[in-house]
């Protein structure tokens, strides 16, 4: 059981590691395109991430989504972007 456990650690660092780039990308990208209220939710799980903190990560993650796309959704909507492509 120990192996299993440390390997299960691993992967939650790794993945965690993974989500903070993430996070760090929709952090900046959100914020130059005055999505701010979705970028300080961004940057709050980019935090989580670095500290370790699994299950404030997750649930940052799914409320980081929520407002990007919301965020995306309202610039779509202001530039008139929406269903060009």
């Amino acid at each position: 059981h120990m192996r299993f456990t440390a390997e299960t650690h691993t992967r939650a660092a790794r993945d965690l590691a993974a989500l903070r780039t993430e996070a760090h990308i929709l952090h900046g990208t959100l914020g130059t395109m005055g999505g701010m209220a979705a970028s300080a939710l961004a940057r709050d799980l980019e935090v989580a991430c670095r500290e370790n903190r699994t299950d404030d990560a997750l649930s940052l993650a799914a409320r980081s989504a929520s407002a990007a796309e919301q965020a995306v959704a309202a610039l779509d909507v202001r530039f008139g972007t929406t269903g060009k492509g």
